[in-house]
């Protein structure tokens, strides 16, 4: 599953600290899912998993509200609206979805829809939230009245058939851009008409970037850069990212074939390149979190902090580095891997004492921690 781009909220110097790291502190977050989707929003982080959802306050690790739902098998997707989070999950032992309206202060359950099909992306933009209620179509969904606005019939495929969840929806303007099936459509926002669509475009839960009136598409052999208001290809390139893409000051940046490279987006010229581990290291399991000017990415092999201008601040082993950071407070650093958050600042870890008393100490703060031990420490 995709580890969406996450926006870094800084305070005071804007360069990340780079490793190694010393941990501070840990918050389980779940033990139902390895990679819970979530959001963030200033220094509160909103998260949800295959029975609840939860917000939690970054600057102490302390969770602020929980709200319970009905135990599902697939993992949810989540966005932010004003004031609200909605959750798109299933409905456990029920057939179908169902999109949870949750109070971004409280938790409490404002409102909930349900659906027909498998739990897929959302988009939320104004008023209105974008989704897939069945399994062959997106809606868009005022969230005033609760209401379907507009229905479009999305692609079938002629071997897999209805579509299991949409797999991206990106808000463009006056464009909704939406991957299914193995297709990327643009569908007029204010009525759901389609106006372009790219085939044999898999973007396999991806995010679709988008700069300067062009929207980056994945394609049969590599991608493209798709002008959005009328669909034109305007360049392509051999580059086929897989799970990471996204949006880094002015490139389009994306992982695959062994390393992580930024593209312009209105030439598709590549501007910078960096190796970060075998292809298959770099095909999956890639993370990163985009901050004001520096970009972190976390693949199976390493880990590197990169500048605004494609120079690489820090790279090493993936031993010595977290999973990427969501928030940040003067020195310390808060990341999500994916289960748990946890609080670093740069520093190495204290040496283990040698008179025994101190030892003593030292392993039964270790037993009392267990669960939350790891080998990124």
């Amino acid at each position: 599953m995709l580890t969406i781009l996450a926006a870094l909220t800084v305070f005071g110097n804007p360069h990340l600290p780079v490793p190694p790291y010393r941990r501070l502190a840990t918050t389980v977050v779940t033990r139902e899912i390895d990679d819970a989707p979530f959001v963030v929003s200033g220094s509160v982080f909103f998260v949800a998993d295959t029975s609840s959802c939860a917000a939690y306050d970054l600057r102490t690790l302390k969770r602020k509200w929980l709200l319970r739902l009905p135990v599902g098998n697939i993992v949810p997707h989540v966005r932010l609206g004003k004031p609200i989070l909605y959750v798109h999950a299933d409905r456990g032992a029920e057939k179908g979805s169902r999109l949870y309206a949750v109070d971004t202060s409280t938790g409490r359950l404002r409102w909930s829809r349900a659906g027909t099909g498998e739990p897929g992306d959302i988009a939320v933009q104004g008023s209105d939230i974008y989704l897939g209620l069945d399994r062959s179509s997106i809606s868009a969904v005022d969230s005033r009245t609760h209401r379907v606005r507009w229905e479009s019939r999305l692609p079938v495929d002629k071997d897999l058939g209805p579509q299991f969840g949409i797999e991206s929806i990106t808000i463009a303007g006056q464009i909704v851009l939406v991957n299914a099936s193995g297709v990327t459509e643009a569908l007029d926002r204010a009525t759901g008409a389609r106006r372009w669509q790219v085939a044999d475009s898999f973007a396999f839960g991806t995010v679709l970037p988008t700069a300067h009136g062009i929207v980056w598409v994945p394609t049969k052999r590599g991608s493209a850069g798709v002008r959005i208001k009328n669909g034109h290809v305007i360049w392509r390139s051999t580059l086929e990212p897989a799970e990471f893409v996204g949006l880094f000051g002015d490139w389009f940046v994306g992982s695959g074939n062994g390393s992580v490279s930024a593209i312009e987006p209105t030439t598709g010229r590549e501007a910078w390149r960096m190796p970060l581990g075998t292809a298959q290291a770099v095909s999956l399991g890639v993370s990163g979190s985009v901050l004001r000017n520096e970009l972190y990415v976390h693949s199976l092999d390493k880990a590197a902090i990169i500048d605004s201008r494609g120079h690489v601040r820090w790279r090493g082993p993936i031993q010595s580095a977290p999973a990427p950071p969501v928030f940040r407070r003067g020195a310390a650093i808060v990341c999500f891997d994916g289960s748990r958050l946890v609080a670093y600042r740069h520093g190495e870890r204290a040496a283990v004492p040698a008179e025994a008393r101190s030892r003593r100490s030292v392993a039964r703060r270790m037993i009392r921690d267990v669960e939350l031990l790891d080998d990124e420490d």
